[in-house]
C-alpha cells in the first residue's frame, strides 16, 4: 500500500503480503507453514489503511513484550529445517581479504603477494577456545548398529595371531547383529519387547570388549543402523527387513514369512510387501532430500535407476525433480525447462560413467537433451575441453636436442597409430569403469612421470588393463606409453620393507622391461 516501502520488489511485497484467508494451518511446498487466518470480518485502521487478518505477521506476544522489539516467529514444521541449520552452521567462518597501508601512501598493490585470510573472533569465543572448552556435543548419543550378511561379518586380528585359533575363537565372530538375534532368543525382556534392531540400544548396552548386550540402566541413546547402498543388493534388503521386523531370532527367521522360507532377503522383502512398488525408493529419496545437497541427490537418483530397477522412473523423476534443481535454480537465470534440461544432462553424464544412458529409462523424450554430446562421456568431454595454450606450443622450441629426439619419436608413434613404450632415463630437473575405459580407448599417448617410484605390479596392471579394454594383445593395448624418472632417486616404497624388497618391486624387474625402449637424457641446460 506504500509505494516507497523497502519491502516492495517490482511493485509487489517480497514477503507476499497480504496473505490469503486459510481455515487451518498447513505446510507449503517450500517448507514454510501456511498459517490459519480467519475470515471473521475483524478490521483495524493503521496509518490510514484498513487491515484484516491477512496482514498479520506471525508473532509471539511474550517475546515482543520481553525484548521490546519486532520479532518474527515461524513454526519449524518439517525436517527440512535440519538441512537448513546444518548448512548454516557448517558453512564456515565469514572471511575477508584485507591489506593495511599507511594513509595517502601510493604503492602498487600486489593482491597475490599481500593476500591475507583472516576472521574476527569475539573475546568470549577466544576465552572459550583458550580454555579448550567443548564447542559442540551430541545428545542423546547415537549408536551405529552393524549389519552384515550371514557369515560375512568382519573379523579383526593381529598379523602375528595363529589363523586356526582366530577361526576357532567364537568371540571373534560375535557382532552387534548376531548378539541381537541371541538376545531375542534368550533374554526375557528382549523377547517380550519384540524390539526393532534400531530400538534395541534404547533398552540394552553393547560392550565391545566382551561382545555382548546387557540391560541398560541409565542414559538415553538413539540407535541408527548403518546405511546400505541399493547397489549392495542383499545387504540393502537385509537392512529393510531389520527396520520393519520386530524380534527376529536369526537370519533365517528374517526370511521366514508365515512358515514359508524365502531363499533371499529380497524375496522376503517382496513377500512382506516392502518391495511391491517403488515405495522403498521414494522413501530413500524422501529421506535423502532432508539432508543431501542437489548434486548428491542427482547421483543417488542415477544410482537408483541403475541398481534398483524402479517400476516407473519417470514418476520418480517428476516427484523429486524440484529438489534436484535447487542449485541450478539459485545460480542461473534460465527458464525452468532449460534448468530441467541441464539437470537431466548432469544425471545422464553420471549414468554414462556407469555404462547406461538416460534414454534407456524413458524419463524424457529424445529431443529434450542436446544431441551433440550424447555419445561422449564426462571423462572424455573433460579431457577434450582442455585448452592448449600458445605458450605450450612455443615451448617446443625450447627443447634440448636430446629432448627434441624424444618428443619427435613419441609423436611419430602417436600420429602413425603405432604402439610403443619408452622409458626416459633422466636425472632430476631434465624435465575399468565405463567412462574411464572410453577415455583410455580414445587416448593416443599416456605419460607416467616418476615411474621408478611405482611398483612393477602397477605397471603390469596398466598393461593388462589397456590390453583388456582395447581388446588387443599388443604391449599396453597398442598405446604409446612414456615412462619418465630417475632410478637414482626414490625407488618404490615398501612399508617396513628392506632395501632388497624395494629393488625387487622396481620396474626394471618387470617382465615388460625388456620390451621398453630406453632413452637417456644427459643435458640439463634447458630443463
Amino acid at each position: 500500500m506504500n509505494p516507497n516501502n523497502i519491502c516492495l520488489k517490482n511493485g509487489k511485497c517480497k514477503n507476499h503480503y497480504p496473505k490469503n484467508f486459510e481455515p487451518i494451518t498447513r505446510s507449503s511446498k517450500d517448507s514454510y507453514p501456511i498459517y490459519k487466518r480467519r475470515a471473521d470480518g475483524n478490521q483495524v485502521k493503521i496509518r490510514g489503511q484498513i487491515l484484516d487478518n491477512r496482514w498479520v505477521v506471525p508473532y509471539n506476544p511474550y517475546l515482543l513484550a520481553k525484548y521490546d522489539c519486532h520479532i518474527n516467529v515461524e513454526i519449524c514444521s518439517t525436517i527440512k529445517a535440519v538441512k537448513y541449520l546444518y548448512k548454516y552452521i557448517y558453512k564456515g567462518h565469514d572471511k575477508i581479504a584485507f591489506h593495511i597501508v599507511q594513509e595517502n601512501q601510493s604503492e602498487i598493490i600486489d593482491e597475490i603477494q599481500q593476500f591475507q585470510s583472516a576472521r574476527w573472533i569475539s573475546p568470549p569465543e577466544a576465552m572459550w577456545r583458550i580454555y579448550a572448552f567443548s564447542l559442540n556435543d551430541i545428545y542423546p548419543s547415537v549408536i551405529h548398529l552393524q549389519i552384515h550378511l550371514e557369515h560375512q561379518q568382519f573379523v579383526t586380528f593381529n598379523p602375528s595371531d595363529d589363523l586356526n585359533s582366530v577361526l576357532n575363537n567364537p568371540i571373534r565372530s560375535k557382532t552387534m547383529l548376531t548378539e541381537f538375534f541371541l538376545m531375542n532368543k534368550s533374554n526375557e525382556k528382549a523377547n517380550l519387547g519384540k524390539y526393532l534392531y534400531k530400538e534395541f540400544p534404547e533398552h540394552f548396552v553393547w560392550w565391545q570388549q566382551d561382545r555382548m548386550w546387557t540391560e541398560r540402566k541409565k542414559d538415553n541413546v538413539i540407535g541408527c543402523i548403518v546405511t546400505a547402498h541399493p547397489a549392495q543388493g542383499e545387504r540393502y534388503c537385509l537392512r529393510f527387513l531389520l527396520n520393519n521386523i520386530r524380534g527376529p531370532t536369526s537370519f533365517e527367521s528374517l526370511r521366514t514369512i508365515n512358515g514359508r522360507k524365502a531363499k533371499t532377503f529380497r524375496e522376503a522383502a517382496l513377500l512382506y510387501g516392502l518391495l511391491q512398488s517403488d515405495n522403498n525408493l521414494e522413501q530413500c529419496l524422501e529421506e535423502a532430500i532432508s539432508y543431501q545437497m542437489p548434486y548428491s541427490l542427482r547421483r543417488l537418483f542415477a544410482t537408483i535407476l541403475i541398481h534398483c530397477a524402479p517400476n516407473n522412473p519417470k514418476q520418480l523423476w517428476e516427484k523429486f525433480k524440484d529438489y534436484m534443481v535447487e542449485d541450478y535454480a539459485k545460480t542461473t537465470n534460465l527458464l525452468k525447462q532449460e534448468i530441467f534440461k541441464k539437470v537431466l544432462q548432469s544425471i545422464n553424464s553420471t549414468l554414462q560413467s556407469m555404462s547406461k544412458d538416460i534414454k534407456d529409462f524413458n524419463i524424457c523424450s529424445d529431443n529434450v537433451l542436446s544431441s551433440d554430446n550424447q555419445d561422449t562421456c564426462c571423462e572424455i568431454e573433460e579431457e577434450m575441453n582442455i585448452v592448449v595454450s600458445e605458450a605450450d606450443y612455443q615451448s617446443i622450441s625450447l627443447l634440448s636436442s636430446e629432448q627434441k629426439v624424444v618428443f619427435d619419436k613419441t609423436l611419430n608413434r602417436v600420429f602413425l597409430g603405432n604402439q610403443g613404450c619408452f622409458f626416459i632415463n633422466g636425472p632430476g630437473g631434465t624435465g575399468k569403469q565405463n567412462g574411464l575405459a572410453n577415455l583410455l580407448r580414445t587416448a593416443k599417448l599416456i605419460i607416467w612421470d616418476e615411474a621408478p617410484m611405482a611398483k612393477r605390479q602397477n605397471i603390469k596392471a596398466l598393461n593388462d588393463m589397456l590390453k583388456d579394454i582395447n581388446e588387443s594383445d599388443l604391449l599396453f593395448g597398442g598405446k604409446v606409453v612414456v615412462l619418465g624418472g630417475d632410478f637414482r632417486q626414490i625407488l618404490p616404497v615398501i612399508p617396513k620393507g628392506t632395501k632388497y624388497d624395494s629393488i625387487d618391486a622396481s620396474s626394471v624387474n618387470s617382465e615388460l622391461w625388456k620390451s621398453v625402449e630406453k632413452i637417456k637424457l644427459t643435458d640439463a641446460s634447458k630443463a
